[in-house]
Formats: structure tokens, sequence, C-alpha cells
């Protein structure tokens, strides 16, 4: 019981002399760059309120073709778009 009890005090002296208290003591500045994950990350998150294209204006716009396709919405007469095919059915010759 002795020999245990002496074997946890020199345990825990030993431990408790790592921590050296002067390494703490004194402030330790961030290494450059700290903190550029955050600030990334805010701007992969935030939209730029004045983008390059917003400089050049509104698109071109055809007024009337446009007030068809809202009359042809309206009244349920809307152009079905084609439908394309990326893909063929078949096997070639080699």
């Amino acid at each position: 019981m002795r020999l245990t009890l002496m074997t946890c005090a020199v345990a825990l002296a030993v431990t408790l002399g790592a921590c050296e208290g002067s390494r703490y003591a004194r402030p330790i500045a961030p290494p450059p760059g700290f903190g550029a994950a955050s600030a990334h990350n805010l701007e992969t998150q935030v939209v730029d309120p004045q983008p390059a294209y917003a400089a050049a204006g509104a698109p071109d716009f055809h007024g009337k073709r446009a007030l068809l396709a809202i009359d042809r919405y309206e009244t349920g007469k809307v152009i079905e778009p084609e439908r394309l095919r990326i893909t063929t059915v078949g096997g070639g010759g080699g």
C-alpha cells in the first residue's frame, strides 16, 4: 500500500513538473495567415454587391417577343421544346 502511494506521488510530481509555467506566461503571437481559412469561407458565402458584369448594363431584351411569350403562357398555348436525344441505340460495325 505504501509502495503504491509512493509510486503515485512520484508519478504525480513528474507529471506536474512537466507543466512549465514560464512558457505560458508570455503572449504567443498567432502564426502568419492565422484565420485565413475563416476569411476565405466568409468570402465564398457573401454575395459581391458590385460584380464585374454589372458594369455592362442590362442584357439586350426584345420586349415584343417577351410579350408574345407571356401571352402564350397565360392562354396555355406554350410552345413545347424539341426533344433532344443525346444517345443513339444501335450497334456500329467495326
